[in-house]
């Protein structure tokens, strides 16, 4: 038999996981507060190590890994280091998804491939809550919930400590508000 879920301490360094996975999926601990002391952060960091050349992850992050204007160094390093391919940010549904949570959530979607094409984007899915949302437990998204952002925008404004800026506009504005 071939085990295909691994479990482990997975910031431990001397832990058992394999070093060269297909797909990982993770909901890292949310404890510490910053980018350097936050363990999602290091989480983060850590997933291409595990990851196959082209290998794919998928993370429940906070969304202040990207919305806070102090993760500017974190974004343009991490965004360096992987493909970044889909960001669906959750923050209207954080007390729906989880009763008690105290810092709302988006699923991170990524390659193990440095990034190469400067044409690359990331697509951005900001579902907003609606009333058959809360009723019948449904996250649902509308076209214009879905939004398309360059990388090499998103690294530039990384660069200048405006990253969250980038993606807070496209959380909540239309077409007119992202220039």
């Amino acid at each position: 038999e071939i085990p295909v879920i691994h479990e482990d301490d997975f910031l431990n360094p001397a832990g058992k996981l394999p070093g060269a996975m297909d797909f990982m999926v993770g909901n890292p601990p949310w404890a510490n507060r910053g980018p350097e002391k936050g363990l999602h952060h290091q989480f983060a960091r850590r997933i291409p190590t595990h990851l196959k050349t082209d290998g794919v992850a998928s993370v429940l992050l906070p969304s202040k890994t990207f919305l806070n204007e102090k993760t500017n160094v974190f974004q343009l390093e991490w965004l360096q280091e992987i493909r970044l391919e889909e960001v669906v940010q959750l923050a209207d549904y954080s007390k729906i998804l989880f009763a008690e949570a105290k810092c709302p959530c988006m699923i991170v979607r990524f390659r193990n491939d440095p990034l190469v094409d400067s044409h690359d984007r990331v697509e951005y899915v900001a579902p907003k809550l609606t009333c058959a949302s809360a009723r019948e437990g449904l996250i649902t998204v509308a076209p214009t919930d879905r939004k398309s952002i360059s990388l090499q925008r998103l690294l530039h404004a990384a660069k200048h400590k405006t990253a969250p800026t980038v993606w807070k506009k496209h959380l909540w504005g239309s077409p007119r508000d992202i220039k």
